[in-house]
């Protein structure tokens, strides 16, 4: 039948009053946009006033600073007068990664590259490099346009572009030129549709041509519009299985999404490791403990008592549900004294001792991590333990290892390689996060000539027919989808062998593609209909891929970060008091040249720090850790050597000799014959029922020692108690130094005595105790002697 409406006719002066109306809707929204973006705008004036007149002040200076005043100088425009600051002239410039380039840090290079381009100086040189295909840092200020500008901006300038992969095999090449070579076919991209189909790609080749290869899109099991978390790291954990002894990198957008992949692949028995910083917030006795110091601050804080007294560390301190606030303060103030004298280490560490046998593998891995930072917020702490809370969440912590299954952000994975890459988290939206401003410039190269508080999708419909408004949104979101793509290529294009690529099904009520990267995958790999979950939509190659390729002669090369010591400055501190290392106390006025340079030394001062990281874990004889985790211990101070299991056996057999296992027994503090004291103060010690011993592994101190700030690490400190008062303590410090005589160990004890010396005084500050009653001893632990200084 004929729908009565069809003939309908809205008068003339109903529309007139429509529009009429609809433009006071535009000009009402308008104008609150524009109160809101000046509004930020004060704010963030008056912000930039107060924070720049705190760093001039502290002489605080960030990196942008440097950026910005060197861009204000225009230093670049006068090169006789840079020649001049530099005390030399630049003949060559060269830049990499230049699509990471912000227009400030270009306004800062750009006089000087024109000025070597403009010229005809054969012996001067401008060398740039850069991917516009893996600008995946705009959300630090990088314009990865400026890389197109430079044909424009600088003359004479030879192009040449590298589309040849040295990494990937011809199966992953494949994979990548199919779906950034037809990203056309996604036909529901809205707003974004320009920026997409503008992406620049060229076809790829493979270099290695003859090796095999596998890629594929799958959709990840359970329900549609439900996935089953628990098959989904099934999957994960099978594709590893499947892999041999490849080495497998899990590229995810999100940091959050590391931990919960390690801990999910730790309880299937698959060993990963877990790369960049992770907050230890993410563990129940972790917070349990932090609540604890938040009541120990403030009694009165019962969100933190109820949190205590709810978790397994009500129990240990005396709490439950129904306890009072008097019991609360008295909890609190035995906390705060239990604080202040024992220190962090020592009360957190013994809690977390007893929390760990109820928790699970990753729980006590977070456990032993807090531990590790209260010993060192000891040097630094102060009356009010609420500021331990705020530093552990403000620290993070990087588990790094030589485990083949590494789990990492996609940018932490720019510049790495993986044998295998799967690719678990495909769900981000095309057009990007939403970011609180959106910002739109004449040119790529220029500062921003409009800055809009960023609308939210129903409001952004009104100003569709507003070029200067839409437009400004329209950039953004382009912005956004562009770097979107990028983060895609750069998490394909880290596969060597084979690419996982992991998506959830289609959701129920799907009537088109999703403007996503999953939605961009099923619309370029297949034929961009709805899928069903556990399904292979897409593969390249053969899946037992694994079965024909040898492992790699060389190992991808792992990014490892470089302690460097720094030459101490010259002349005396112009701010502050000096500090000094009780390492820096050592040995004779006068120095041996040839001994410094002697041959090997790196190769020793390796053994000596894998030693130390060694005993660090050891309290007692009986508490060595087992192969497994010696083998750990090493990678994670990223010592390699070929001869690793001789080393472990070598330590295990030095443990064992009388000395040295006399000094990490127990018992050893129970007979006068093994206390490294005179008689009175031995005979002190054991009174009553003898010494209750506490034990303390790189233990940190900070004191102040004749207008000097003297900052220290002991190896092993051994506190004997009797009841809460330290009544002596036993400073030892490991020594791997050769030594084959006692005229070798009284030399060294000679070597070595202004550190000890300085170890005796920071233990007697700290514990309040005479020098006879701390003993410094020298343990040489490759020849099984202790010496006492």
């Amino acid at each position: 039948r004929e729908d009565p409406f069809d003939e309908a006719k809205v008068p003339a002066e109903v529309v007139s009053i429509y529009k009429q109306a609809f433009e006071v809707l535009i000009a009402d929204v308008s104008n609150t946009l524009v109160d809101q973006t000046a509004a930020i705008h004060d704010v963030l004036e008056m912000f930039d006033a107060e924070f720049t007149r705190l760093k001039n002040e502290s002489g605080y200076v960030e990196f942008g600073d440097i950026t910005r005043e060197l861009a204000a100088a225009a230093l670049g425009d006068d090169s006789q007068r840079l020649a001049h600051r530099l005390n030399s002239g630049i003949d060559h410039l060269m830049l990499d990664e230049f699509q990471d380039t912000s227009p400030l840090q270009w306004q800062v290079i750009e006089p000087l590259a024109r000025e070597i381009t403009d010229g005809n100086d054969a012996d001067r040189s401008f060398f740039c490099v850069g991917d516009r295909k893996q600008a995946i840092y705009g959300w630090r200020g990088g314009v990865a346009e400026i890389l197109e500008e430079l044909e424009k901006e600088l003359s004479g300038l030879d192009v040449d572009d590298l589309s040849e992969s040295f990494r990937s095999t011809p199966e992953v090449i494949q994979t990548i030129n199919t779906v950034f070579g037809n990203l056309e076919r996604h036909d529901n991209l809205d707003q974004v549709t320009d920026a997409v189909a503008g992406w620049p790609f060229a076809d790829h080749d493979a270099h290695h041509a003859d090796r095999t290869g596998y890629a594929c899109l799958k959709t990840l099991p359970g329900e549609r519009g439900a996935l089953d978390d628990d098959a989904k790291f099934d999957e994960i954990a099978e594709i590893i299985n499947r892999s041999g002894d490849h080495g497998v990198g899990i590229l995810v957008r999100q940091n959050k999404t590391v931990g919960q992949i390690v801990s999910q692949l730790r309880q299937r028995g698959v060993a990963a490791s877990q790369e960049g910083g992770f907050p230890l917030t993410d563990s129940a006795p972790v917070l349990a403990l932090l609540s604890m110091m938040r009541l120990a601050d403030h009694p009165a804080d019962s969100l933190a008592a109820f949190h205590v007294a709810s978790s397994p560390l009500g129990d240990l301190l005396g709490l439950d549900r129904s306890s009072s606030e008097i019991d609360c303060t008295e909890v609190s103030r035995r906390l705060r004294e239990d604080l202040a004298d024992r220190g962090y280490g020592a009360v957190i560490g013994d809690l977390a001792r007893k929390l760990a046998a109820s928790s699970d593998c990753d729980e006590r891995f977070r456990l032993s991590q807090i531990v590790r930072l209260a010993t060192r917020f000891d040097a630094q702490s102060t009356l009010r333990p609420a500021a331990f809370d705020r530093f552990v969440r403000s620290e993070g912590f990087g588990d790094p290892s030589t485990d083949r299954v590494r789990v990492m952000t996609i940018h932490q994975a720019k510049g790495l390689e993986f044998d295998v890459v799967i690719l678990p988290e495909l769900t981000s939206t095309l057009a990007g996060r939403t970011n609180t401003l959106s910002v739109s410039r004449r040119k790529p190269t220029e500062p921003p000539d409009r800055i809009l508080k960023t609308a939210n999708k129903q409001l952004r419909l009104v100003f569709r027919e507003d070029k200067k408004i839409n437009g400004v949104y329209v950039a953004e979101q382009s912005r956004n989808a562009t770097e979107t793509l990028c983060v895609l290529y750069v998490a394909m294009t880290r596969a060597r062998y084979a690419l996982h690529m992991l998506i959830p099904p289609s959701n129920k009520k799907e009537d088109q593609l999703p403007a996503t990267t999953a939605g961009l995958l099923r619309a370029t790999l297949t034929d961009g209909d709805e899928v069903d979950a556990g399904v292979v939509l897409f593969e390249e190659g053969d899946p037992e891929w694994w079965s024909r390729v040898e492992q790699p002669d060389e190992p991808v090369a792992e990014d490892i970060t470089l302690d460097i010591t720094l030459e101490p400055c010259g002349g005396s501190r112009r701010r502050g008091r000096t500090r000094r290392a009780p390492s820096g106390l050592e040995g004779p006025s006068e120095v041996d040249v040839a001994a410094i340079f002697e041959a090997g030394s790196g190769a020793n001062m390796q053994h000596g720090t894998l030693v130390h990281a060694w005993l660090e874990h050891t309290e007692w004889a009986n508490q060595v850790p087992d192969d497994q985790a010696l083998e750990q211990i090493a990678h994670r101070n990223h010592i390699h050597v070929n001869d690793l299991d001789v080393r472990i056996a070598n330590l295990k057999a030095n443990l064992q000799q009388p000395e040295i296992q006399a000094m990490l027994t127990e018992d050893s503090y129970q007979q006068q014959q093994w206390l490294p004291f005179n008689d009175e103060v031995s005979q002190e010690i054991l009174e009553g029922d003898g010494p209750q011993l506490e034990v303390r592994c790189e233990y940190p101190f900070t004191i102040n020692r004749d207008g000097e700030i003297l900052n220290g690490t002991i190896d092993r400190l051994v506190l004997l108690r009797h009841g809460d008062s330290v009544v002596a303590a036993d400073t030892i410090d490991y020594k791997t130094d050769h030594v084959e005589n006692q005229d070798d160990i009284d030399s060294k004890v000679e070597y070595y005595r202004g550190q000890l010396e300085a170890y005796r005084n920071a233990v007697a500050r700290v514990f309040g105790l005479d020098d006879d009653h701390i003993a410094t001893r020298l343990a040489f632990v490759g020849a099984g002697q202790l010496a006492t200084v």
